[in-house]
């Protein structure tokens, strides 16, 4: 194995480098405290712990990690936004969504009134009384 610039191991693979936050850093810490306490036959690093670590997690991620990792970086906007590209392309929305947009604005969809049919040719909108109908029979009265 060769060492890298900073003494770590590179197993003949070349270095990249990421970025964690804090609170990672402050736990790879704790970690690492934990694993180099008593351990007489080497030092991990930071760098040999990170790869270490997503190695080990690339074998054994299944669908019940991803979906973890999918649940703790779940976005409202970032699916909104999703969903609204989506709705561009095809024309419509999902139904569901386009219920709970009108609900947001007031608007009841399930309370909306039937249209009501055009009149054609054979209707008559006209109201006829009693006493028009006696009097339209033959003009005899």
């Amino acid at each position: 194995m060769e060492k890298d610039k900073t003494g770590g191991k590179t197993e003949n693979n070349e270095i990249v480098k990421i970025t964690i936050s804090k609170e990672a850093e402050l736990r790879m810490a704790e970690v690492l405290e934990r694993i180099n306490d008593g351990f007489a036959a080497g030092k991990v690093n930071r760098q040999d712990l990170a790869s270490w670590a997503l190695k080990r997690f690339a074998e054994e991620c299944n669908a019940d990690l991803i979906n973890a990792v999918r649940e703790d970086h779940f976005n409202e906007f970032a699916l909104l936004e999703s969903i609204l590209r989506r709705g561009k392309e095809d024309g419509k929305l999902p139904p569901g969504l386009s219920a709970a947009l009108k609900q947001c604005i007031g608007v009841d969809a399930s309370s909306r009134k039937a249209p009501k049919k055009p009149l054609t040719k054979n209707n008559i909108n006209d109201v006829v009384s009693r006493e028009g109908a006696q009097n339209t029979d033959n003009g005899d009265a």
